[in-house]
C-alpha cells in the first residue's frame, strides 16, 4: 500500500487542498483539517446537505491566511489566528468554543451561497471531541470500480474529489481496504475504523451545485454485492498514529494486513497498540 495523494480541509463542507504532508493529532486525524466551521445565524452548523452550494467554494491556506474562493475568483481572507468576537457553536449536538471570522467573510459567503451564515474557527476542539473527524481514506481500485459500473450503466463517472479523502492511497483490488485492520506504514500507520456509509455529499455537482441521484444510487448496489460492505459505503474512516502522514509512505513488506475480524494483527505487524477496528467511529 502506498499514499498517492493527500488532501486537506480547512473549513467544513468546503473544498479541500491539496498537500504533501500533514502532523498527526493526539487524537489521530490531522492538524488544520476542519478546524473552520460555516454556521447559522443561531450557531448551528451547516453543510452541504443544508446548502449544497457550498460545494462551489474552496480554501486555501499559506502564510498565516486562510481564505475562502468561488467559481468566479473571488476571494476573501483573514488571519488563520483572527482574533475575533468569541461565541458558542454547535456541531452534531455539541457545544464548541468558537473565534468568529468577522463581518467581511460572513457577508462573502452569505452573498456567494445565498444563504445568511458566518465562518468560524473552533481550532483544536475540533480534534478533541467524541465525534472528532477521523481521517477519511480511501483506494484508487475502489474509486475505479465504481466509475466502472456507472460507464456500463451509461451513467457519468464521478471525480474522487467529491467523496472529500484525505488519503487516497493505492491497493491490489477493489474494497480491499474494507478487509484490513490497518495499514503499516512503519514510523507511521493508519488504523481502519469502519466503513464509510456515504450521506448525500457524492451527488452533489461540484461544478453546478445540483444534486443528483448518483453515484450513491450505484454505490448502494455494489455495497450489497460484497460481504465487506456496508449499507451504501466506500472508502474508510480511520485513525493515524504517529507524527506525520505524508505522499508517498508505503507499506515496508506486505500490501496489506489480511483480514481478521474480531482480534488484532500480529504484532509483528502492527508495532503499535492494538488494531481496534469496527468500535462504531465518529462521522465526519
Amino acid at each position: 500500500m502506498k499514499i498517492e495523494a493527500m488532501y486537506l480541509y480547512p473549513v467544513k463542507s468546503v473544498g479541500g487542498i491539496a498537500i504533501d504532508s500533514a502532523e498527526i493529532t493526539p487524537t489521530g486525524s490531522l492538524k488544520g483539517d476542519r478546524e473552520w466551521i460555516v454556521v447559522n445565524d443561531a450557531g448551528e452548523m451547516r453543510w452541504q446537505g443544508d446548502i449544497p452550494q457550498l460545494t462551489l467554494l474552496s480554501a486555501d491556506y499559506g502564510g498565516g491566511v486562510l481564505g475562502l474562493s468561488n467559481k468566479a475568483g473571488e476571494r476573501v481572507a483573514v488571519p488563520a489566528d483572527h482574533d475575533g468576537a468569541r461565541r458558542v457553536v454547535t456541531q452534531y449536538g455539541f457545544d464548541f468554543p468558537a473565534v468568529d471570522a468577522g463581518d467581511e467573510m460572513a457577508q462573502a459567503i452569505s452573498d456567494w451561497i445565498g444563504h445568511a451564515v458566518r465562518l468560524v474557527r473552533v481550532g483544536d476542539s475540533a480534534h478533541q471531541w467524541p465525534k472528532v473527524n477521523p481521517v477519511h481514506s480511501v483506494s484508487d481500485k475502489s474509486h475505479a470500480a465504481l466509475n466502472a459500473r456507472l460507464a456500463d450503466e451509461g451513467k457519468p463517472l464521478v471525480e474522487i474529489e467529491r467523496f472529500r479523502p484525505n488519503v487516497i492511497f493505492s491497493a491490489e483490488r477493489a474494497w480491499q481496504e474494507e478487509e484490513s485492520d490497518c495499514i503499516d506504514l512503519g514510523e507511521t500507520r493508519l488504523i481502519l475504523k469502519e466503513a464509510s456509509v456515504r450521506c448525500v455529499l457524492p451527488n452533489i455537482s461540484r461544478e453546478t451545485a445540483e444534486v443528483a441521484r448518483e453515484p450513491l444510487y450505484t454505490i448502494a448496489k455494489l455495497s450489497r454485492e460484497r460481504t465487506t460492505g456496508r449499507k451504501a459505503s466506500f472508502g474508510i474512516y480511520s485513525r493515524a498514529e504517529g507524527s506525520r502522514l505524508a505522499v508517498g509512505m508505503a507499506e515496508p513488506g506486505q500490501a496489506i494486513i489480511p483480514p481478521r475480524r474480531g482480534s488484532a494483527p500480529p504484532a509483528s505487524v502492527c508495532r503499535f497498540r492494538r488494531c481496534d477496528r469496527w468500535p462504531g467511529s465518529p462521522r465526519s
